[in-house]
């Protein structure tokens, strides 16, 4: 149990195959369509409305730019056919309106 607990630490590199499918059932959501990644990226900040603006671009960004560094985002080959490609694009537009200044994610931006 501990082992699948840690395996979805964002820098973890799960080893074995449950612990690889919990990791990509927590991350599918990089690989959701563009609104509900859009919608997805809100909810984050709202969990976080805590921080300053600055500082939780900062820190997502430094999330993001983590899983961008992967070969691959996800560990399994079902889950990097599937998701791979469109987590990728969901990654770059995000990594995107971290940039663009406004205190939060521009929706026009997907619609």
């Amino acid at each position: 149990m501990r082992e699948l607990i840690l395996a979805t630490c964002h820098d973890a590199r799960p080893e074995s195959p449950p612990a690889q499918l919990l990791c990509d059932v927590d991350l599918a959501v990089l690989g959701a369509d563009a609104d509900r990644y859009a919608e997805f990226e809100l909810q984050v900040r709202a969990e976080h409305w805590w921080m300053p603006t600055a500082l939780y671009r900062k820190h997502r960004a430094e999330i993001l730019t983590s899983y961008a560094r992967r070969p691959s985002i996800f560990a399994t080959h079902e889950f990097r056919e599937r998701f791979e490609h469109q987590a990728r694009n969901n990654i770059v537009w995000g990594l995107e309106q971290l940039s663009i200044g406004s205190a939060t994610f521009r929706w026009t931006a997907r619609f």
